[in-house]
């Protein structure tokens, strides 16, 4: 459910219907509205944020395996340095510290 300051015009709590409806709405405008082409790019298998979620899963499949910023990014169609640059402004940390962060979490074994 929405917190009161993002629903529009009410002041009593939505009834689950309701919030469909209104975020029905929202949806429909964000897909066909001035932000249809960010929204399509986004979504598109090419654009950067779905080359960064495949070295994402990548890595999540492979962490114990060595790894070599060259082969993520072939792997993820992209440059190194794109790669990099890309990997980092989404996740907040370098593919190699992602991995670390990774490799901490899981159990051994």
């Amino acid at each position: 459910m929405p917190s009161p300051a993002c629903w529009p015009c009410s002041r009593r709590r939505p009834t689950s219907l309701s919030w469909r409806r209104w975020s029905s709405g929202k949806s429909y405008r964000l897909l066909t509205g001035s932000t249809a082409a960010l929204m399509q790019y986004i979504a598109s298998q090419d654009s950067s944020l779905a080359r960064v979620s495949r070295a994402i899963g990548w890595i999540k499949s492979h962490y114990r395996e060595p790894l070599t910023m060259e082969a993520l990014a072939e792997h993820a169609g992209m440059s190194p340095s794109s790669l990099h640059a890309y990997f980092k402004s989404v996740t907040r940390l370098s593919p190699l510290h992602y991995r670390a962060q990774l490799r901490l979490q899981k159990p051994a074994g």
